[in-house]
């Protein structure tokens, strides 16, 4: 086969990447064929080369195609690795030799979470340490010596990756950073020769693709997301442990920028690494504030970072790749704290970063930022008295509070609490094991713990417990108003139900993964699933099932309850609180997910519009008025 060059093209430089090395060229390719690698259509990497490997003819090293204007498509390829430690991968929507998307794998970490990677590359830096998790890294098991196949299909700003012959996507890539751009197409490895071969390489152009939307790209609440960033600055020109006008550095060129949706600050999208050393990037935002006053910061960075607060020193720290030990990653995220001593007025933060390889970014937060939308208003707050309060209901026949302790030093118990928050007994009902979902029925309090479902005479104290059947990890629960009994299992993957002194599976399967927080209203439960981050409503008659809403990635619907108007209320523990109508639609009342205020089990009285709100192992018990 001949590539002959097309008329009506825009030429677009093309390269190839192995081992650091770069070429460009640009010709043109046809569609919807498969190209062996000894075609003039691809231009080889040095030390790349055409060898027999498990009876094919393959290619090892990095190889690009020519004059290729790929957008939307599918990529695919046969991939086959020896033993060792290297990078091979797919190069797409290359706009040059500096700037693209990239997709590879690390055979040499085959089955663990971050064998398989996605990464933008800026300005010639790839970036993996800003980006894994959800949407850049997932888990594969690598044969090695054995061709395996992958597919990638790639729609505006989103892509999957299939591997072998699974039906389900291995990751599925939700933002591509570059956004929506066109480019070519490359094979790259990153490592030696000689460890890696690719063959039965083809693509096409697809624009009939379909993905689910794109998820919300709110940022989070407390994030600092405005900066400026200065040019880059040799490291060897400066001192993170002095502030920058103390060594003389004041021609400062000043660059207003806006973090990603995350709140992350890739600094490679604006400024251009040095091939060889380290090199910094001084990064400054101004912070208000109304008094004198001392907030946490959260921040994270990479690699070697100077912060300072008006001038002055705060903190200094090295996050390299193996600094610690052998396996330390050098990821970028919240996971360090620093105090602001903050004056009243307008306060300078200065971060001096310096890049080594890996990713040049850096995150922060207002660790005590707690956003409430403006119909919530805190009224009281119970702190560490109780012991782990998971679940909180409301008696309205007693006008009283029940609060499971989930943890103590022996065995855990019921709580009385009034409404105005004070404990009226502690230690109500004793001898519990791990009390999770509570519902009240009549003058019987249903309760969860770990291998039982617990039934409390309210007005005695006496208990009868019932052996659950399988239990893998019991947690919420549910009355309806003939009695039946509902119980949550997520481990199981299943709800149970409850009734006339016998348990029996009622649904089960993969949509009740990690299933939690159920809530009975009007000949429905309305159940929260942490598998994939939806309320589901079911029918308790016809057992029909809809998906009500959507919330983030990672959300654990603990909570939930629906108000006068039948809208849910429902919570995510991780720290939000939503209002969801019946529509679906969603409104945000709290996010506390910054201080890291989780947000269990709660109970909503009508009436009085209030929401009683346990923390768990932040230990306290919050109120507040829904207007």
């Amino acid at each position: 086969m001949k590539c002959s060059l097309k008329s009506n093209r825009t030429k677009i430089g093309l390269f190839f990447l192995s081992v650091n090395a770069l070429v460009t060229l640009s010709l043109s390719l046809t569609q919807e064929e498969t190209f062996g690698f000894d075609s003039e259509c691809w231009q080889l990497g040095p030390g790349s080369r055409i060898e027999e490997f498990l009876g094919r003819q393959a290619l090892t090293g990095g190889a690009s195609l020519k004059d290729i204007d790929f957008g939307n498509g599918v990529i695919e390829v046969d991939l086959a690795c020896k033993p060792g430690r290297v990078f091979p991968g797919i190069m797409f929507r290359v706009v040059d030799e500096s700037n693209y998307e990239e997709f590879y794998v690390r055979p040499h970490k085959s089955g663990q979470p971050d064998a398989l990677q996605y990464t933008p590359v800026f300005n010639g830096l790839s970036a993996w340490q800003l980006y894994y998790g959800e949407g850049f890294t997932g888990t594969w098991t690598f044969p090695l010596n054995q061709w395996i196949h992958i597919k990638m299909e790639i729609k505006g700003t989103q892509a999957r990756i299939f591997i072998g012959e699974a039906k389900n996507p291995a990751l599925v890539i939700k933002e591509l950073k570059h956004g929506s751009v066109k480019g070519g197409i490359g094979l790259k490895v990153t490592g030696p020769i000689g460890l890696t071969y690719f063959s039965n390489f083809k693509y096409r152009h697809d624009e009939s693709l379909q993905f689910e939307p794109p998820p919300s790209t709110e940022i989070p609440y407390g994030m600092i997301n405005e900066w400026e960033l200065s040019q880059g600055i040799k490291y060897n020109l400066i001192d993170l442990k002095k502030y920058p006008s103390q060594q003389q550095i004041n021609e400062v060129k000043w660059r207003k920028i806006k973090s990603e949706s995350s709140g992350l600050i890739n600094v490679s999208r604006y400024v251009k690494k040095g091939p060889v050393v380290p090199d910094c990037i001084l990064a400054r935002t101004i912070i208000q504030s109304d008094r004198d006053k001392s907030i946490p910061l959260q921040f994270g960075y990479s690699d070697i970072v100077g912060i300072f607060l008006n001038g002055q020193p705060l903190f200094y720290g090295r996050n390299l790749f193996r600094l610690r030990d052998s396996f330390f990653q050098g990821l970028v995220g919240l996971y360090d704290t620093v105090y602001l001593p903050l004056r009243d007025g307008k306060n300078e933060l200065l971060l001096i970063l310096a890049e080594s390889m890996g990713g040049w970014g850096f995150i922060a937060r207002m660790g005590d930022a707690v956003y409430l939308h403006e119909k919530m208003t805190k009224q009281w707050e119970i702190s560490h008295e109780l012991s782990y309060p998971e679940t909180v209901v409301f008696d309205e026949k007693r006008n009283s509070l029940y609060i499971s302790n989930f943890y103590s030093d022996t065995l855990q118990y019921i709580s009385k609490v009034d409404l105005e928050g004070n404990v009226v007994e502690l230690e109500w009902i004793k001898g519990l094991i791990q009390p999770t979902g509570m519902a009240i029925a009549g003058d019987t309090l249903f309760v969860v713990e770990r291998r039982n479902l617990v039934e409390i005479d309210i007005t005695s104290g006496d208990m009868k417990k019932y052996p659950i059947s399988t239990p893998g990890f019991p947690n919420d629960i549910a009355v309806d108003e003939n009695g039946n009994i509902y119980i949550t299992d997520g481990q199981a993957r299943q709800i149970k139900k409850f009734i006339s002194g016998e348990f029996s599976i009622w649904k089960s399967g993969n949509e009740f993964a990690q299933v939690n927080g159920i809530h009975y209203s009007e000949g429905k439960l309305y159940v929260g699933v942490a598998g994939d981050s939806t309320v589901k409503s079911i029918d308790v008659n016809t057992g029909e099932m809809k998906t009500i809403a959507q919330l983030d990635p990672g959300a654990i619907i603990d909570g939930m309850e629906t108000d006068e108007a039948g809208n849910l209320i429902v919570s995510d523990y991780n720290g939000k609180l939503y209002l969801i109508k019946t529509s679906g639609e969603k409104t945000l009342l709290i996010d506390s997910t910054a201080p890291t205020q989780y947000l269990a089990n709660f109970a909503y009285i009508p009436g009085k519009n209030l929401l009683i709100i346990p923390t768990l192992n932040d230990n306290r018990i919050i109120a507040y008025k829904l207007k």
